[in-house]
């Protein structure tokens, strides 16, 4: 019988002898290394709220100290006088605030959409207004150096000045154009799409989210939150088919379709977004 138990015990040490323990760790260092779902632990501690703040403060602070001056797009080269009179004056205000729910939501369904391959996958960030969307994107697995972002404004290397209705970049650039919240600045919603389908390559992923109005406002309703009307350059009031229309026959396979009602600041709102692979 005692017999039977050491050689039990034995057979049970022998069993997580090194060797297995080396095989053990080998397999989870090769999980954590190619799977992409999987966030390494540091950028696990970097995603945490605090953690998170601080990089995005201090980041803010030291292009402050190195002197890094704010660039704003041209008045002239905007073009028409609702993005200067309006659009850049709101956003230069909300520069320093940052809302990662919206955009990490959106985010964390793009990445694990199976045909992406993070590690290669070349992205265009439109109008992320501060370097948060960008932090976002990098710790949830995109390469740093194959993301490049747009806005009307920026206080960062990483950040182009550029207006999205006339982006410079060669056609079928990227593979991934993200655009989060931004779209329904803009009164001329058709071309910046066609800026969009010109730069992404066919096959690419184009995800975008926007918020509008629960109900359409009555025609000559009078609405409330004055600045909050005058930024808004297309009402998009038919939610994600609105968007949809614009791309046309360049929206192919929709991989994530979402609306949601919520209480906003001043009246119900619904939040929209879409991820759909484009067709040329």
């Amino acid at each position: 019988m005692g017999n039977a138990r050491m050689s039990t015990k034995t057979a049970g040490l022998q069993a997580w002898r090194p060797g297995r323990l080396v095989t053990t760790l080998r397999a989870v260092w090769k999980e954590t290394r190619d799977n992409p779902i999987v966030i390494p632990f540091w950028r696990s501690v970097a995603l945490q709220p605090l953690p998170f703040f601080l990089w995005f403060r201090l980041r803010w602070f030291w292009y402050r100290l190195r002197g890094v001056p704010l660039q704003v797009l041209d008045q002239g080269a905007a073009g028409e006088d609702h993005i200067r009179k309006n659009v850049i004056p709101y956003n230069l205000r909300k520069m320093r605030g940052h809302d990662r729910p919206r955009t990490e939501r959106l985010i964390n369904v793009l990445r694990s959409i199976h045909d992406l391959d993070l590690r290669t996958a070349k992205v265009l960030d439109i109008g992320p207004r501060n370097e948060m969307e960008l932090m976002l994107l990098m710790l949830y697995g995109f390469q740093a150096r194959n993301i490049a972002a747009v806005d009307l404004f920026s206080y960062s290397p990483r950040i182009r000045v550029m207006d999205m209705h006339e982006l410079a970049f060669p056609d079928d650039s990227f593979d991934v154009t993200y655009c989060a919240y931004t779209l329904r600045y803009s009164d001329r919603v058709e071309r910046a799409c066609q800026e969009i389908a010109r730069c992404t390559r066919a096959g690419g992923l184009v995800a975008a989210s926007f918020v509008t109005e629960a109900a359409p406002p009555p025609a000559g309703a009078v609405t409330q939150g004055d600045e909050r009307q005058a930024i808004i350059g297309s009402r998009l009031s038919g939610g994600v088919a609105d968007l949809l229309k614009y791309f046309g026959r360049h929206c192919g396979h929709v991989y994530w379709f979402e609306e949601y009602e919520s209480a906003g600041p001043v009246e119900p709102e619904k939040h929209c977004s879409v991820i759909f692979k484009l067709v040329k």
